[in-house]
């Protein structure tokens, strides 16, 4: 399975170039908690939907052991109401990072 992540990590990379952050990741927190105040929004379920594919990705890509400078496997899988939570906190005191530089901080503050 290792071998399997590493080669399409490897093909992905054999670009040569980035690819900008689109979607729900490339938006504020500040439009996240906005966002926030309709809890069952449509705009509410896509972030969830957004950080939660985020955070699997990088369960995965910790388990594998793919991420580049870290050697501890970490794994951060809340339930709905928990990422909400722990998102809605991160985001009010940094209004301005973008949504994925956030869900990429809580997988790491709270991963174990």
């Amino acid at each position: 399975m290792k071998k399997i992540y590493l080669i399409l990590m490897l093909v992905i990379s054999s670009y040569g170039y980035s690819v900008p952050l689109m979607g729900y990741g490339a938006q504020t927190c500040s439009s996240y908690l906005d966002a926030a105040e309709d809890r069952y929004g449509e705009r509410m379920i896509s972030f969830g939907s957004y950080a939660h594919g985020a955070l699997t990705a990088y369960n995965i890509m910790s388990e594998s052991e793919l991420i580049v400078g870290r050697s501890d496997v970490k794994i951060f899988a809340p339930d709905a109401t928990t990422l909400r939570r722990v998102l809605i906190k991160y985001c009010e005191d940094n209004l301005t990072l973008r949504f994925n530089t956030a869900v990429i901080a809580i997988w790491s503050e709270y991963g174990k």
